[in-house]
């Protein structure tokens, strides 16, 4: 008869889905990882656009402003 303590647990047989290793991804996480990445970069152009726009909106303002300055002051020095 075998000695209990010394006999060891039966393991089942591996299912495939043994734990990964420490520091490997899954064909799925490296996908979501890109995807992320290109995801920012997209917020960072977007980002980026609006500044340019924010500021060629701001050059048309003060653009809109100087010319009806000047329209104010040929008005004026036509009434005269």
């Amino acid at each position: 008869m075998p000695n209990p303590k010394n006999s060891s647990p039966v393991k089942p047989a591996p299912s495939g889905n043994s734990p990964k290793p420490r520091g490997s991804n899954t064909e799925n996480e490296v996908k979501q990882k890109n995807e992320d990445i290109g995801l920012q970069t997209q917020l960072t152009e977007a980002n980026n656009k609006i500044k340019e726009l924010e500021a060629a909106k701001q050059e048309a303002e003060n653009k809109q402003k100087d010319l009806q300055n000047q329209l104010n002051k040929a008005n004026t020095e036509k009434q005269h």
